[in-house]
């Protein structure tokens, strides 16, 4: 399965990084690591995440970060999953569509 990630979420993930290494050299770093162990889990597993129901019926699924606090919210295709959305935990829901 091919991985597809919105311009969008690579723009948030720099981001996120940039704000982490303000905080603390080296945790954008550990940032970028952490999205990128993400995204193979989600590859070797998208379908063990359920749907939100918030997207409805668009069949959108959510995986929580465990380090961080941000969701990656993803589509599966026949071919290519999509990365679709990433969003900071104490964002509203749906920003992350914006």
């Amino acid at each position: 399965m091919k991985l597809a990630v919105a311009d969008e979420v690579l723009a948030d993930i720099d981001a996120a990084s940039r704000w982490y290494d303000d905080k603390q050299p080296g945790l954008g770093t550990d940032f970028i690591a952490a999205v990128d162990a993400a995204f193979v889990t989600i590859l070797e597993r998208p379908e063990a995440w359920a749907a939100d129901p918030c997207y409805a019926p668009k069949v959108v699924r959510r995986y929580v970060m465990h380090r961080f606090p941000f969701v990656i919210f993803y589509r599966v295709g026949e071919r290519t999953l999509e990365i679709a959305g990433l969003a900071h935990t104490s964002r509203r829901p749906g920003a992350w569509q914006r």
